[in-house]
């Protein structure tokens, strides 16, 4: 785990259906039945954007990928 992370109190969780060395590591393991990983990947997903929990400054302070030639959904083409 990054000390970095440790050091700001945020919460770290391994989640996987098995417990591997990973697991072991972590503070805490959350395992996911076999099979549901994409279901549970939405909804956290889901959460995020409904609750505006999402740093957005920090994807486009850090990215170096250009976004230049693409339209915003539904825009006219």
């Amino acid at each position: 785990m990054g000390q970095e992370v440790k050091a700001r109190g945020t919460p770290v969780f391994h989640i996987d259906a098995w417990f591997t060395w990973t697991s072991a590591v972590a503070p805490e393991h959350l395992p996911l039945r076999a099979g549901t990983d994409i279901a549970f990947l939405r909804e956290v997903i889901n959460y995020i954007a409904h609750q505006r929990a999402a740093d957005t400054a920090t994807p486009s302070r850090s990215s170096t990928t250009s976004t230049r030639g693409y339209r915003a959904a539904g825009s006219a083409r």
